[in-house]
């Protein structure tokens, strides 16, 4: 008989905070070094992960994801990138935070991180889904 192997939602907080702590060595302190942007789904919470050393994941509450995967797949690490720059241009909408909860249903919640602290920024999931289309 195969055994199944259910997802553990407490492996989301430790993989989603450890990206909010993480800092990439020989990168200047300024820059933005990681973006993370969390929003909800039907059965939770989502987070998604991009690095300016082009590493990107994703992260789901119900304990699933996916970890990596621009060493294989160009396309992730030029999203990835182009995420941090993005960001970067946007540094004015973001403010200090201390903390980093989860946003509130229809919120989509940005943090970005630098070698001198977290940044936060929110906005609407209805709002950021109408400028998409």
């Amino acid at each position: 008989m195969e055994a199944t192997h259910k997802a553990d939602s407490a492996t989301y907080s430790m993989l989603r905070r450890h990206s909010l702590e993480t800092r990439l060595p020989h990168t200047p302190p300024r820059d933005i070094q990681t973006v993370l942007m969390d929003f909800h789904v039907d059965h939770g919470t989502v987070t998604v992960v991009a690095c300016a050393d082009g590493t990107a994941s994703l992260y789901i509450s119900s304990g699933g994801g996916f970890l990596g995967g621009s060493q294989h797949y160009p396309s992730i690490r030029e999203a990835a990138l182009h995420a941090v720059s993005l960001a970067t241009t946007m540094q004015c909408h973001f403010e200090p935070t201390e903390t980093s909860a989860l946003p509130p249903l229809g919120d989509v919640t940005f943090y970005v991180t630098s070698g001198v602290g977290v940044r936060r920024a929110v906005a609407s999931q209805a709002r950021l889904g109408a400028a998409a289309d």
